[in-house]
């Protein structure tokens, strides 16, 4: 195998690119033993091509060397290319015009450099540096060139040796002015020397005969930049518009005009790259995202409640709207879990609103009973709202993670968009006043034809609004139980563990959702107006009851659930329990049921219990109390026995013996009519339990009258 050159050295020697890559290719298919290639190892993008395996007829009529002749050829041409490069280096050696030039360009520059700083101050900092020695250096550069073609009045030398120099030096340094001719070097020259004769200022000719120096060429890449800015502004100027103002900024700057074909030509199929380079800013963002940046291949979570997905859609039915005087299309807001595609929670209302996304939330959480590990929502506007921020800031708190997906990217709630595609495609299909995906479809047979719309409302008629609540749930329902193809329905699959949720129990839940008053208790009951009707709810427990009655709490409730309330601490908001509605006691023994009979007894009974419990409370803390003084019992004494209760002053004596003479009364110093307060005994105290069972036996004693039952 011999040596392996470049697909542009073999073009070099003046090989047809078409008959080259069609070589090439049979070479790969294994057609031809000849042009034996294979990829570059540092480029993947090229091709080297081994110079021995080229046909000999293909050799000679190209004059290709073979790997000994290419070798050779290659030291020839880098012996003579060093032989001139020491001719030259000799030659610029003994020329103190040329060894001027250069020493000025890179010496003498630093006297101008504060001028360009302060001419280019609008640029960027590190750009500004940059254009700032560059002028200087060429500014530095063209003074000694006229300084050795005769100075500023040319008294002597001669240009002809200075332009050698000059095509010479424009090889290793970085001189803005190039010339294709003598005759233009010369003009240049003359410009500069007018310049500097009449003090108009010599920097900045320089810069104007540098970076406007004219162009020769059609098109450079001053058109292209000048191309780009105006194509790809967002403003989306027509063709003819951006070619007037191309060639406005060309003649401005000494460049040439272009035409509207050539603008068109740019952004055609045949330069893709520019085109697209164009079309990132000039259709937009969204279009940039959608259609040239690549989006995130998401792996979908296998687990039910790691990821929730929530999103607002108008519903593809009309009604009715609720005055019937106007139809209407409902939104329909779902939360959906990504794995099992289930419908967790939804609500149906006339707007995407706060009240519609909480609703279909509180579904959700209230028939789950738990929360998953992330929500992911589009940037809606009820976001900002209070109600949103204080539910968002909940769930943060209970180990549930709102994240808003990126704008412009659709892709990143993709599964909610699926669920609307297919509820729509599918299940909403199967009535024949479906409406279709709408005029922004692609799908030919997304839409059903307008004749058979009418035709289908003409015979049924609209629904009414409460009617397509009850259609759309219906789908719902039949969308959650039916299973497609090999996947399960999506309530079987949401039925698997969810290791990641975060359980939710009823105070927290309230605490999400509900509303909140304050109420204090009262009698062991708390009641509260709702939409001016009253409602009351008991405390349970005896401890409960001491506790709260009295207390100011914050109540939490359901309007649409008002069998129980939570109760929390007004100040801490600290949750305290859970209280049931009242059972309402019916009157009148005539209208009664069993049950309602039953329901006196209950609530008979727990106020009998109530006052138990109460006399047992007392009970431990007599039995606690006496316990620790090692008593039976203790007698607690009467006020009239204290000694500040008793008549010791003489004064006092004298006043109350007075009114005992004059009323013709004895008189009374003491009063000991009252002995002792009460009498404290032990529970296990003998006295004790013999007064219990007194009680007791009087109690059963008691005849209790028969309650009428009405047997109706």
């Amino acid at each position: 195998m011999g040596l392996f050159v470049s697909f542009e050295e073999i073009l070099f020697f003046g090989v047809s690119e078409k008959y080259l890559k069609k070589a090439l290719n049979y070479s790969r298919d294994g057609k031809s033993r000849s042009w034996i290639n294979k990829k570059d190892e540092t480029d993947a993008r090229k091709v080297l091509i081994d110079i021995d395996s080229i046909p000999e007829r293909t050799r000679k009529k190209y004059n290709i060397p073979n790997t000994v002749e290419y070798i050779n050829q290659k030291i020839d041409r880098e012996e003579a290319e060093r032989k001139e490069r020491i001719q030259r280096d000799k030659e610029r050696r003994e020329s103190k015009e040329l060894t001027g030039l250069e020493n000025a360009y890179k010496h003498r520059w630093h006297g101008y450099y504060s001028f360009y700083m302060e001419f280019f101050e609008t640029r960027s900092p590190e750009t500004r540096k940059e254009l700032a020695k560059r002028h200087a250096q060429n500014l530095a550069y063209w003074l000694e060139m006229v300084q050795i073609t005769g100075g500023k009045w040319r008294q002597h030398g001669t240009l002809t040796p200075a332009y050698k120099y000059h095509c010479e030096l424009m090889k290793e340094l970085d001189i803005i002015a190039s010339f294709e001719s003598y005759n233009r070097f010369a003009v240049f020259l003359d410009n500069i020397r007018y310049t500097l004769i009449h003090k108009q200022g010599i920097e900045k000719s320089i810069v104007h005969k540098g970076i406007n120096q004219v162009k020769y060429k059609s098109t450079s890449d001053f058109h292209k930049m000048v191309l780009l800015e105006i194509l790809a502004h967002p403003k989306r100027y027509s063709y003819p518009k951006v070619t007037d103002l191309v060639n406005h900024v060309c003649e401005q700057n000494g460049y040439k005009t272009v035409s509207e074909s050539w603008v068109k030509a740019q952004v055609s199929n045949a330069n893709p790259e520019f085109r697209n380079l164009v079309m990132t800013t000039r259709a937009g963002e969204k279009h940039f995202k959608s259609s040239l940046q690549k989006h995130a291949v998401r792996e979908q979570t296998t687990l039910p409640g790691d990821v929730w997905m929530i999103d607002g859609s108008p519903i593809q039915f009309w009604c009715w709207s609720k005055n019937r005087k106007k139809y209407t299309r409902l939104n329909l807001f779902v939360v959906v879990d990504v794995s099992s595609r289930k419908v967790v929670g939804f609500d149906i209302s006339y707007s995407e609103d706060k009240y519609n996304i909480m609703n279909a939330l509180q579904m959700a959480v209230s028939r789950e009973k738990h929360l998953p590990s992330e929500i992911v929502s589009d940037h809606f506007s009820a976001s900002k709202s209070e109600e949103i921020k204080h539910i968002k800031a909940l769930f943060e708190e209970m180990g549930c993670r709102w994240r808003h997906h990126t704008v412009g990217n659709p892709q990143d709630k993709v599964y909610v968009e699926r669920f609307y595609g297919v509820f729509q495609s599918v299940f909403c299909a199967i009535y024949d006043d479906y409406l279709g995906k709408g005029i922004g479809s692609r799908d030919p047979s997304g839409n059903p034809s307008p004749e058979f719309l009418k035709e289908a409302v003409k015979k049924e008629g609209y629904l009414g609004e409460d009617e397509m609540r009850q259609r759309i749930s219906f789908l719902i329902g039949l969308y959650n139980q039916t299973p497609r193809k090999v996947i399960k329905a999506p309530n079987e699959a949401y039925k698997l563990i969810k290791p990641n949720v975060s359980e939710l129990d009823f105070a927290k839940t309230s605490l999400i959702f509900w509303k909140t008053t304050k109420n204090t208790v009262r009698n062991s009951m708390i009641k509260i107006k709702i939409k001016n009707k009253e409602y009351t709810f008991d405390i349970h427990g005896t401890h409960s009851k001491l506790a709260l009655n009295g207390k100011t709490v914050r109540v939490r409730y359901d309007e649409n659930l008002l069998d129980s309330i939570a109760v929390f601490d007004y100040h801490t908001d600290e949750f305290i329990c859970e209280c049931r509605a009242s059972v309402k006691l019916v009157t009148a023994a005539i209208n009664r049921t069993e049950e309602d009979d039953l329901n006196i007894y209950k609530h008979a009974s727990e106020n009998k219990k109530f006052v138990r419990d109460i006399e047992n409370m007392k009970s431990e803390i007599r039995d606690k109390g006496l316990e620790e003084a090692g008593l039976q019992e203790i007698t607690l004494p009467h006020p009239l026995e204290l000694s500040k209760n008793q008549i010791n002053d003489q004064e006092s004596m004298s006043m109350i013996n007075y009114f005992a003479m004059v009323n013709n009364i004895e008189p009374v110093y003491k009063d000991v009519s009252k002995k002792g307060l009460v009498t404290v005994r032990h529970s296990k105290s003998k006295d004790y339990n013999d007064s219990i069972k007194t009680k007791t036996s009087k109690a059963k004693t008691k005849e209790i009258a028969p309650v009428p039952i009405n047997k109706g």
